[in-house]
């Protein structure tokens, strides 16, 4: 075989491998990969757990961790005199499925500190994603109804080379949570209305897929309205 030849079929190898990564599922893009092996709970500042009016557990991956959106929430709620503590379980690049495989979710469920466990999916435009959701929003569930926790669904959103593809994940946060008999704090909804309405894709960080500071506070905006107003 000549060296022409070896080149083009390497080129048309390589072409092959990307035609099949732009067919993937809207999966969060994972940083730094080998730091994320294990979640991290990090733990907001604010009062003790024990002394607050309610507590919530935020399980999730970037989407939750980027501008800190359990500390935006728990700002929402000092603006309404509403004292919040929260507890985050969270990495980039995490499903559902990898926090329930992990088992420190669980546990924290199990301190009975929760009054809610707000959690959200990392491919929920796909239908892998979609019977992820359903599979360990169930077993969530059923850890959530044993120590008296509320379990919400934090709707997010697909990035912007796929949004296209909103109304599928509105639809399976939709479908999940009714089908759950759970909480849907529906970001996703807010944030395609006002960006339908205006073009202004400004919610979005410029990576494409992350929220921008104002996305974040939309996001702490409605999951603070559907869980107390």
């Amino acid at each position: 075989m000549t060296a022409t030849n070896q080149k083009w079929i390497i080129l048309l190898a390589l072409q092959f491998l990307l035609s099949l990564a732009g067919c993937k599922d809207d999966a969060e893009p994972i940083s730094n990969s080998v730091n994320n092996s294990k979640p991290n709970i990090s733990v907001n500042e604010g009062p003790d757990l024990s002394a607050t009016d309610f507590n919530i557990l935020f399980v999730g991956n970037s989407q939750t961790i980027y501008n800190d959106l359990p500390g935006l929430v728990v700002i929402e709620g000092e603006k309404k005199g509403v004292d919040i503590g929260v507890r985050s379980v969270t990495t980039g690049g995490y499903t559902l499925e990898r926090h329930w495989n992990n088992g420190i979710l669980q546990n924290e469920i199990a301190s009975g500190l929760f009054d809610f466990v707000v959690i959200q999916e990392g491919t929920s435009a796909s239908l892998n994603g979609r019977a992820n959701m359903i599979k360990y929003g169930t077993k969530i569930k059923e850890q959530c109804d044993k120590y008296n926790s509320k379990l919400a669904f934090f709707m997010t959103w697909p990035s912007v080379n796929n949004y296209h593809r909103f109304d599928e994940v509105i639809r399976n946060y939709r479908d999940v949570a009714t089908g759950l008999d759970a909480i849907l704090c529906p970001v996703g909804v807010a944030w395609k209305e006002y960006i339908d309405a205006t073009g202004d894709f400004s919610y979005y960080d410029p990576d494409g897929s992350h929220p921008s500071l104002a996305g974040s506070q939309v996001a702490a905006e409605v999951i603070y309205s559907t869980l107390f107003e």
